[in-house]
């Protein structure tokens, strides 16, 4: 029978303790290995944001993404926010404002290392829930004891080809009245946004992911819309950070809250959670690095379907008129015009001493803007991966008003 690494590792520690010395246990006897070829310089994202300078659109496009070039050094943020035609300068000019920030991890080769992958896929009114099955020789990653993932990156975007069903008409974006039909580009009110990567299986030759994406619509006031999201396709896009380490600490949390808030017909914001509902206390290990945290998994609910929205109750006015379409809800959950999206990850404090971490985590999608119209609840979780490793400085976080859809940041900014 041959001898591998851990059995000859095992023998060596029976060995120290029948001669009286100190044991070994599984953490420290089998340490791991590593990759020559292992990219041990990459980025960690921990803030997504973009909302809209003035008003709540639908969701057309909404990308943040670091750049494709080879490799795993990512060196630029894109992102992009469109919103039908209340926001490309049809109707009217929106322009998007950006939140992000990163941490900047230079490991140690033989401890750490990263690769990239991007899950595409077309959504049809369902989150997407895939498996698949990765060679760590071909990612770079072999040799390393364990593997983890983080999100780097999301995109969704309606403007793609639709199926013979969806009632496309050229005529653009307008109202019922304006426009029977209606095109993709326009978007669509949302109700619901996940995503979410895993490990499930990790050989010595592969390792398995479990990745969900997905991007919920629900009816509105737009008849013609909410018929065209009955059977749209909508495309998405996640992109993941695979991580092999060695001897470095990996941690798990999960954190989950509601956040309702009280807005009235006119809301300014900007958009707020409580900080005693962002608090997350983490148990790590004593005498490690304080590290680098992403998220592994996001889940925005933002009209649940126990929101009734019913004419005696919850019927929605301008001025003296009643808007029904928001009145009669009872055959579909409702979705909401949305402002922004935000979810935010940092470490408010930790102790070398006892290995204790205490984690900020902001996760909202937001309406607030000067004719919210339609009440909404967010439902927010979250799973963290904290790593303590060394080598791991968090940026400035980063917070720009655009003059276009569309952005391009250094991640050295």
């Amino acid at each position: 029978m041959p001898v591998t690494k851990k059995t000859f590792l095992w023998c060596c520690c029976a060995l120290l303790l029948l001669l009286g010395g100190a044991g070994c246990d599984d953490d420290t006897a089998d340490v791991g290995g590593s990759d020559p070829e292992g990219c041990s310089e990459f980025v960690i994202p921990s803030t997504w944001g973009q909302e809209w300078d003035d008003l709540s659109h639908r969701v057309s496009r909404f990308s943040m993404l670091f750049d494709a070039a080879a490799g795993c050094t990512q060196s630029a943020l894109q992102t992009e926010l469109i919103g039908g035609d209340f926001s490309t300068g049809e109707f009217a000019n929106d322009f998007p404002i950006v939140d992000a920030a990163w941490q900047h991890v230079d490991g140690d080769r033989s401890r750490i290392a990263a690769a990239r992958y991007s899950h595409e896929v077309i959504l049809s009114g369902e989150i997407s829930e895939t498996t698949v099955t990765l060679d760590r020789e071909s990612l770079n990653l072999s040799g390393y004891r364990d593997i983890t993932v983080v999100i780097e990156g999301f995109a969704f975007d309606t403007d793609i080809e639709q199926g013979d069903e969806y009632p496309y008409n050229e005529a653009g974006c307008g109202f019922p009245e304006e426009n029977p039909g209606y095109e993709p580009r326009c978007g669509y009110t949302a109700r619901a946004i996940k995503m979410s990567a895993g490990v499930t299986e990790v050989t010595d030759t592969e390792v398995q992911l479990a990745l969900t994406v997905g991007l919920l619509t629900g009816t509105s006031d737009r008849a013609n819309m909410n018929a065209a999201m009955a059977v749209a396709n909508i495309a998405a896009q996640l992109d993941v950070l695979i991580i092999g380490t060695s001897g470095v600490p990996v941690h798990n949390a999960s954190i989950e809250y509601t956040h309702a808030p009280d807005y009235s017909f006119v809301c300014l914001g900007p958009e707020t959670v409580p900080d005693e509902l962002r608090a997350l206390h983490v148990e790590g290990t004593a005498g490690a690095p304080a590290g680098a945290a992403g998220f592994a998994s996001l889940s925005f609910e933002i009209s649940p379907g126990d929101i009734a929205c019913t004419r005696d109750d919850d019927c929605h006015v301008f001025g003296e008129t009643c808007v029904d379409s928001l009145c009669t809800q009872d055959s579909a959950p409702h979705g909401v015009y949305v402002r922004g999206l935000r979810a935010s990850l940092s470490q408010t404090s930790y102790s070398a001493d006892d290995g204790t971490a205490e984690f900020d985590v902001e996760g909202w999608v937001s309406n607030c803007n000067i004719i919210t119209i339609l009440p909404m609840r967010n439902d927010f979780s979250a799973e963290i991966v904290w790593l303590q490793t060394e080598g791991a400085t968090p940026s400035e976080p980063l917070r720009r008003k655009l003059d276009s859809l569309a952005g391009n940041f250094d991640v050295g900014d």
